[in-house]
């Protein structure tokens, strides 16, 4: 429970103000008496005070635990309990429930929002752990079902042929044997070229061999060759010196920025620029598709859970991430990360 004090009103009818008076016979001021009797039945006491007797009411019951003082808000501090309570709603959600309409009698709930949101806060991660989980277990569904319905039956295929290819041997069909050799290599040489792509969509060998920006490229040389859609890459930096878990971030970032806009956004040109700066590196991903809803896409839901996994990416690495769109507009992804280290600071900016 959260105990209520209006200390923050103006009366003077003791001469002074009354929140701090002493009454005589009394063994301490008002505010302290009211405090001492909260103190049994609340969690949390706040003190509503004005710039008047805030100081001298942080002398009084400040050191107290459970005790919280906030001041009035201009320009209801002078307005009696309508000030403690216009104050409150800066720090509290406030509750008002109709107990009975006859007699008028109705109850005010304070909730504390600091608590609200922590609460809040929890449920989101727990939400967002939950969406991952399942993420992740579709994308090892989706390349169990790519081995077996594509390498597996391939390679199922050439065993096959093989198979037959001793029999026809054993016959000396020499152009039987020739043909049915052919095909097996063909079928193998099939199977390698998807064993190959999967690869690449599981983690390309370039990013660990070449680096961020050879990367990126090659990712948008080849979804441009099996889209038709332009994408151009333009690097004003090599991004060599970044480390290699933040080059991973922003090629994941990239990946997932091209694919929302090949699969959702009916895009016809994407742009990839990645900028040195002198505090930060920046990678933007631009489309000109048709756009979304921002704040439509804020909750938790599937269509939100590439644009949520992109920003946790980001904040784990202290970069800072923002999205932009509008209909019929296109979108824009940026991210930034700072030098914070002295690794980062020692980059050397070149053309690309």
């Amino acid at each position: 429970m959260i105990g209520l004090v209006y200390a923050g009103g103006k009366s003077t009818r003791f001469g002074k103000d009354k929140a701090t008076y002493h009454v005589p016979g009394l063994p301490a001021t008002n505010i302290e008496l009211a405090v001492e009797k909260l103190t049994p039945f609340c969690q949390q006491i706040v003190v509503c005070a004005n710039e008047i007797n805030r100081a001298h009411i942080l002398e009084l019951v400040g050191q107290e635990p459970a005790v919280q003082i906030i001041c009035d808000i201009p320009p209801y501090d002078h307005h009696g309990p309508l000030s403690a309570i216009i104050a409150c709603t800066g720090h509290f959600s406030m509750v008002y429930r109709p107990l009975d309409d006859k007699e008028s009698v109705f109850a005010l709930t304070l909730e504390n929002r600091e608590q609200q949101q922590r609460l809040s806060q929890i449920e989101e991660h727990r939400i967002l752990n939950q969406y991952v989980n399942e993420a992740h277990e579709k994308e090892r569904q989706k390349i169990s079902q790519d081995l077996h319905d594509s390498v597996a039956q391939g390679i199922y295929a050439a065993i096959m042929g093989i198979q037959r290819l001793a029999t026809v041997q054993k016959q000396r069909n020499t152009e039987q044997f020739q043909a049915m050799s052919a095909a097996i290599e063909k079928q193998l040489q099939m199977t390698l070229k998807e064993i190959k792509g999967l690869a690449l969509d599981i983690r390309p060998s370039v990013l660990d061999n070449f680096g961020l920006i050879p990367a990126i490229k090659a990712l948008a040389k080849r979804l441009q060759n099996s889209t038709g859609i332009t994408i151009d890459v333009i690097a004003l930096t090599s991004a060599e010196k970044l480390q290699k878990n933040i080059q991973n971030v922003l090629y994941r970032i990239t990946q997932e920025a091209i694919n929302n806009a090949i699969k959702h956004a009916h895009s016809t040109e994407i742009s990839i620029i990645v900028t040195d700066h002198n505090s930060y590196l920046q990678l933007e991903i631009l489309d000109n598709g048709i756009g979304f809803d921002i704040d439509q896409h804020s909750g938790f839901n599937g269509h939100s859970l590439g644009l949520m996994n992109m920003n946790e990416r980001v904040k784990a690495y202290n970069g800072a991430f923002t999205i932009t769109s509008k209909i019929n507009k296109g979108t824009t992804v940026k991210v930034k990360f700072p030098y914070n280290n002295a690794l980062n600071k020692d980059m050397v900016r070149t053309n690309v």
